[in-house]
């Protein structure tokens, strides 16, 4: 905040109040990404300097007084906005890692779900191709004995009759 000392001198014809306000620095850092540097260093330097005469200090003090308020009120208000703003990018970016942490965790467990399932099937595949081989199998071993069968019927019944 800038200081501010009066000076009064007293003339034959009146007051005036002279205002001496110090030259304030102001520093500003800023990274840009428009094709200058990111920590690009700017110095700004400015001098203030007024006088006001004694009638006009009295309205002129009750509108300086609103006005700092009204500024102070301002900044506050926009640390506040600048703080829920932090908050909500914070907030942002862990929902974002966490989504992307779900993704991947969604993708390993597809690709997980896929090779245990065709492991258990070709474990079994074996099993049911060795199944099916015996029952066709015991069909052919099983029609050829009807067929023996039959044979054997005609014979007896062949030898029956004489």
């Amino acid at each position: 905040m800038a200081n501010t000392n009066f000076d009064v001198d007293s003339f034959n014809f009146g007051r005036i109040i002279r205002s001496n306000i110090q030259p304030r620095n102001v520093v500003i850092q800023r990274s840009t990404g428009l094709g200058a540097p990111p920590g690009v260093l700017i110095e700004r330097s400015s001098r203030y300097a007024s006088s006001v005469t004694a009638p006009i200090l009295g309205a002129a003090g009750i509108g300086v007084n609103e006005i700092k308020f009204t500024r102070d009120k301002e900044k506050k208000d926009m640390q506040d906005l600048n703080e829920r703003f932090a908050s909500y990018i914070e907030k942002v970016r862990f929902l974002e890692a966490q989504n992307r942490k779900l993704g991947d965790e969604l993708e390993r467990l597809k690709l997980k779900w896929g090779k245990e399932t065709n492991n258990i099937k070709l474990m079994y595949q074996t099993e049911l191709d060795e199944a099916k081989k015996l029952l066709d199998d015991s069909d052919r071993e099983r029609q050829k004995l009807q067929v023996r069968v039959s044979a054997l019927e005609e014979q007896i019944d062949i030898l029956r009759r004489k």
